[in-house]
């Protein structure tokens, strides 16, 4: 898993307000540090939870501060504290209303949560460039950008079945305007299915629901 490193001292919470041991001040202690395995994710209307892993030393105090009332810890989450290495569930309400965009602060940072409302997305759309890509025999790594129409519209990304027999490493997700990346397997890997072959890696918004597929073709 890919975490997300940023330096404590310069994050969003004051350590009185939390209660926390290993602070300054105005921050956690110099010697603290923090990355979390994700910074926000798109969520749909009826809500849900996710995880949210902590890496931080032995001896470095982190909480979690939800800064919406719609965002909470889950009911049979760890509690939203902790020292060193941990996990936190958020959990976002159902949304009877339009899309809205909330936070959590966790271990000093800003996870980010864009939830989807009655009416789908709302007003999220999304564009990818490139739309088709092409591979050779060996495959290798590929990628492609996620352009959205505002920098908080959450989507998540993935190869369809069959398709990810091959594509590999597939998922992504985020927030705004990002990267989504992949790798194809070499033609080897695979000999049942010959070349020329197609596959689709599917971008998704905050709903689930898919709005464009990105095409990988890999030629002999």
């Amino acid at each position: 898993m890919s975490f997300r490193t940023r330096i404590a001292f310069t994050l969003v919470a004051g350590c009185s307000a939390i209660g926390l041991a290993s602070c300054g001040p105005t921050g956690p202690a110099a010697s603290c540090h923090y990355a979390l395995s994700t910074d926000g994710r798109g969520m749909p209307p009826n809500g849900g939870n996710f995880a949210v892993q902590v890496q931080a030393p032995a001896g470095c105090t982190w909480a979690f501060v939800g800064n919406d009332p719609w965002v909470t810890v889950g009911p049979a989450a760890p509690a939203p504290s902790g020292t060193g290495n941990g996990t936190v569930t958020l959990t976002a309400a159902p949304n009877a209303g339009v899309r809205r965009v909330g936070s959590a602060t966790v271990a000093y940072q800003r996870v980010t949560i864009d939830q989807a409302g009655t009416d789908g997305a709302g007003s999220c759309t999304f564009a990818i460039f490139p739309i088709n890509a092409t591979s050779g025999a060996a495959g290798g790594r590929a990628a492609f950008a996620v352009l959205p129409n505002a920098e908080d519209c959450g989507w998540w990304v993935e190869a369809h079945s069959p398709d990810d027999d091959w594509v590999l490493e597939d998922f992504s997700q985020g927030i705004g305007t990002g990267v989504a990346t992949y790798r194809v397997a070499p033609s080897t890997t695979l000999p049942s299915l010959p070349l020329p072959r197609t596959g689709r890696v599917g971008l998704h918004n905050s709903a689930n629901a898919l709005v464009v597929d990105h095409l990988v073709t890999q030629q002999p």
